[in-house]
C-alpha cells in the first residue's frame, strides 16, 4: 500500500493510501514528530500499516461480510468492496486545510469522505457524504463518519499487550470513567490467518448518548508513547467498532448501524445523506491528552456567546435547596442571601409548575400556590437583587399527569403506540404542532417572564426509536435534528440566554448538542463523596469553564466538610446550592470566600492544559486514595491546584508542578501551612479523610 498523499495540519499528519491504481483508499495519522512512520509507509510489505477504507457503507440487499461476522459487524460488505479511488482534491490557506476524498461504487453510490482543519486545532473534523447515483431509491443500513487505520505504524506495535484500548464508561451519577484494556484483553489478538479480522463493536442505542459508554475512544501504543483517539459528535443512537487484521488495528465510527441501532435510511435518486461529523487526533502522549485535544474543539460553538458568558460565573441553583417544592419566598430568600456576593445565576429548578416535578412536566403553567405572581414576578425579584434569574425545562418529555401526556397525536410511536418510558413521553419534534407549542409555552415564557438562563433537562431516553420514517432508527435521527432545530429557533428568538445542557446530569455531554450550549451539567452526584472523581473525569468530554460542577452546602457541616464541597467547584464551573439561607457566620464567611476565590482563578478555567494525578480510584461510592489537578496558566505565570483526600488516612501528597520556583499566593484549606513548595513538587498535609485544599502558585517577585 503506497501512500497517494502526506498533508500537513498543524502537529499532525494525514496519510491517505490506496492499494493499486483504481483500489479502495486509507487513511492514517500520526504526530508531526513520528512523521517517518508514514514516510516508511510506502513499503507494501509492511503489515502494520495495513488498513481498512477509509469509509464504510452498506446497503440493503447487499452480500454482508464473512468471517463469521454477521451480527456483530456490518464491516466490509460488498457495497463497500465496491467503492473505488476516484479523486481527492486538497485545499489550503492561512485558516487551515480540507480534504475532499472521493470514492464510487459505479452505478450505485458516489461518496466523499471530507477531513477538514482548522489553523490552530490539534485535532480535524471528519464526515462523509453518500449520493444515490442509480435510477432508484437505495437502502442505506450503515454509513461511517470516519475510519482510521494504521494503528500502530511503529515498530512492534502489533505485539502482545503493546496496543492499549482507553473508553470512558458511563452510568448515571458516575460518568465518564476511564478503562483501559489491552487488545488481548479485549479478546482481539490476531487470528492465525492473517487476513481474517476480529472486531469489536460498542456505542449506545437512544437519545441519551454519554449512557454506557462517552461516543470515544482512543487508542495507545504504549513502546511508542503515541494515542490516537476519535469522538462521534451526535446526540443519538451511535457506534465504534474495533477492527484487528492480523498486527494492523482500525477504528471507526459514526451513525449506530442496523444491527445496533436499527437505522435504515432510503435515498431517492440524486439524494444525498450526510453523515454526523466525528473528531478524531493523535498526540505524542496518552489518552488524556487526546481528550484534551478533542475538548478544545469545543471553544468554537454555534452560537455568538452570550455577553453574561464572557467569564466563568459562579452560580446558585435551588434544587438542593428545594428538592423540587421551590416557591416564590423561598427564591426571594436565596436572592437575598446571595446579593452582592459576586454570584451571577440564580436558577430555578423542577417543580416550579406543579405538586409532583416528576410526573406533572409538559403543561409548563406556573403553579399559583408556589408562585401566585407567576414566573414573571420572580424573575423581577431576583434581578431586583442583581442576579439573572434561570429557570428548568424538560421540553422534549411530557410527565403522566400533564394533559400533555394524553396528546397522543402529537407524541412519538413505536408501532403504533405511544414511546412510553416509565411516567414520560416524547414530543414529536418534527410536528409543527409541537414546535408552535413549545415555542408558545417555552420561549414565549422564557421571553415574556424576563429569564436569562434556561436548563434543558433529559430524564428519560428514546430508545431504539419511533415510526414516522423508514426504520425506528431514522425516525430517532430525525428526532435528534428536530431538537437541534428546536435550539436554533430558540437561538434566534432570545441570543443572549444562557443555556445549560443537562440530562439526569451528564448524560447528553458530546460535542455536538454542547455546540448548541453554553453549560454542561458535569453530574447528579450532587452531594456524594465521589464527586470531585466523576467531575474530574467529565473534563475529559467538556471544557472546565463550561462544567457545571454542585457545591451543596448543608447547615450542619463543619469546615472540613464545606471545604471538600466547596472545593470540588474549583474543578469547573462552581454551582451553589443547598442550605445557603441558614449558613451560620463562619460557614456563610468560608462560602464567601470561595465564590471570591473563584472568580480570581476562573479566567485560568478556560486554558486547555491539565494534569491529574492520584492512585486509581476503583469504588467510587467509597473511594480511598487522593486526587489533584494542576492547570497552568497560558502564559505560564501562575497555577491553579485542586486538591482532594477521600477515605484514606492519607500523611501527606507531593504534587508535580510544571517547573521549580513558584510561591503560594493564596490557598482555600483548613490551614494554609498545610501546603508548602519542595522543589518540582507542591506538598500537602490533608488534615484527614474527605478534605480538600486549592492552592493558587505564581512566580515570586523579583
Amino acid at each position: 500500500m503506497a501512500f497517494r498523499s502526506l498533508i500537513d495540519c498543524g502537529d499532525l499528519v494525514l496519510g491517505f493510501g490506496r492499494e493499486g491504481s483504481t483500489g479502495g483508499i486509507t487513511l492514517a495519522m500520526v504526530p508531526a514528530s513520528h512523521r517517518e512512520a508514514l514516510d516508511r509507509a510506502v513499503d507494501a510489505s509492511e503489515q502494520s500499516v495495513k488498513g481498512e477504507p477509509l469509509v464504510q457503507v452498506a446497503l440493503s440487499g447487499e452480500a454482508g461480510p464473512g468471517d463469521r461476522a454477521q451480527g456483530r459487524s456490518m464491516l466490509n460488505g460488498s457495497t463497500t468492496a465496491a467503492l473505488h479511488f476516484v479523486d481527492q482534491r486538497v485545499q489550503g490557506s492561512a485558516e487551515g486545510v480540507w480534504v475532499e476524498t472521493d470514492l464510487q461504487a459505479d452505478g450505485l453510490l458516489a461518496v466523499t469522505q471530507r477531513t477538514d482543519w482548522t489553523a490552530g486545532d490539534r485535532a480535524v473534523r471528519a464526515h462523509t457524504l453518500v449520493k444515490n447515483v442509480s435510477s432508484m431509491p437505495l437502502d442505506l443500513t450503515m454509513v461511517t463518519s470516519f475510519c482510521l487505520s494504521g494503528l500502530s505504524p511503529f515498530p512492534g506495535g502489533g505485539r502482545a499487550g503493546n496496543l492499549v484500548v482507553h473508553r470512558l464508561r458511563s452510568a448515571w451519577s458516575l460518568e465518564a470513567k476511564l478503562v483501559s484494556e489491552t487488545l488481548e484483553d479485549m479478546h482481539l489478538e490476531p487470528a492465525w490467518v492473517d487476513n481474517v479480522a476480529t472486531i469489536e463493536r460498542f456505542g449506545q442505542v437512544g437519545t441519551m448518548p454519554v449512557r454506557g459508554f462517552a461516543p470515544f475512544v482512543a487508542v495507545e501504543d504504549v513502546a511508542a508513547g503515541v494515542t490516537w483517539a476519535a469522538q462521534v459528535a451526535w446526540s443519538g443512537s451511535w457506534q465504534i467498532e474495533l477492527c484487528r487484521r492480523g498486527d494492523a488495528l482500525a477504528i471507526s465510527g459514526g451513525l449506530a448501524d442496523l444491527e445496533l441501532g436499527h437505522w435504515r435510511k432510503t435515498l431517492a435518486p440524486g439524494e444525498v445523506f450526510v453523515t454526523p461529523a466525528a473528531l478524531l487526533t493523535v498526540v505524542a502522549g496518552g489518552a488524556d491528552e487526546c481528550s484534551q485535544r478533542l475538548v478544545e474543539l469545543q471553544r468554537r460553538t454555534l452560537h455568538a456567546k452570550p455577553r453574561n458568558e464572557a467569564d466563568v460565573p459562579v452560580m446558585f441553583n435551588e434544587w438542593c435547596t428545594n428538592w423540587g417544592a421551590v416557591t416564590h419566598g423561598s427564591v426571594v430568600a436565596i436572592a437575598d442571601r446571595l446579593q452582592g456576593t459576586g454570584v451571577r445565576y440564580l436558577i430555578i429548578d423542577a417543580g416550579w409548575y406543579g405538586k409532583n416535578w416528576f410526573l406533572e412536566h409538559g403543561d409548563w403553567v406556573a403553579d399559583k400556590d408556589k408562585f401566585p405572581l407567576g414566573l414573571k414576578a420572580a424573575a423581577a425579584a431576583v434581578r431586583q437583587r442583581g442576579l439573572v434569574p434561570g429557570v428548568w425545562f424538560e421540553l422534549e418529555t411530557c410527565g403522566c399527569d400533564s394533559d400533555a401526556f394524553s396528546r397522543v397525536e402529537h407524541l412519538l410511536k413505536l408501532d403504533g403506540s405511544p414511546v412510553t418510558a416509565g411516567q414520560r413521553r416524547f414530543w414529536d419534534l418534527n410536528d409543527p404542532f409541537v414546535v408552535d407549542y413549545l415555542t408558545e409555552r417555552v420561549i414565549d415564557v422564557l421571553e415574556n417572564s424576563g429569564m436569562g438562563y434556561l436548563k434543558i433537562d433529559y430524564n428519560e431516553t428514546l430508545g431504539i426509536g419511533c415510526d414516522g420514517a423508514e426504520s425506528p432508527g431514522e425516525g430517532l435521527r430525525r428526532q435528534v435534528e428536530g431538537m437541534y432545530s428546536f435550539l436554533g429557533r430558540l437561538r434566534a428568538r432570545l441570543p443572549e440566554l444562557v443555556v445549560e445542557n443537562c440530562s439526569s446530569g451528564g448524560h447528553r455531554l458530546e460535542p455536538a448538542l454542547m455546540a448548541h450550549c453554553d453549560v454542561g451539567s458535569a453530574t447528579d452526584a450532587h452531594e456524594c463523596p465521589e464527586l470531585p472523581i466523576v467531575s474530574a473525569n467529565v473534563l475529559r468530554l467538556i471544557p472546565a469553564s463550561r462544567s457545571l460542577v454542585w457545591a451543596t452546602v448543608r447547615k450542619d457541616m463543619n469546615a472540613r466538610e464545606l471545604i471538600y464541597r466547596l472545593a470540588t467547584g474549583f474543578l469547573g464551573r462552581l454551582c451553589l446550592s443547598g442550605d445557603v439561607v441558614d449558613l451560620d457566620s463562619a460557614q456563610w464567611e468560608l462560602t464567601r470566600r470561595a465564590i471570591e476565590l473563584h472568580a480570581r482563578a476562573a479566567p485560568l478555567l478556560s486554558d486547555r492544559e491539565w494534569d491529574r494525578s492520584g492512585p486509581r480510584v476503583d469504588a467510587y461510592r467509597s473511594p480511598n486514595g487522593w486526587q489533584s489537578l494542576v492547570r497552568p496558566t497560558e502564559d505560564g505565570g501562575a497555577v491553579l491546584a485542586v486538591l482532594h483526600n477521600f477515605g484514606d488516612e492519607t500523611s501527606s501528597v507531593a504534587v508535580d508542578l510544571p517547573s521549580e520556583d513558584w510561591e503560594v499566593e493564596w490557598v482555600f484549606a483548613e490551614d494554609s501551612a498545610s501546603l508548602k513548595v519542595e522543589g518540582r513538587a507542591l506538598r500537602w498535609v490533608p488534615p484527614g479523610p474527605f478534605s480538600a485544599a486549592v492552592a493558587w502558585l505564581v512566580r515570586p517577585k523579583v
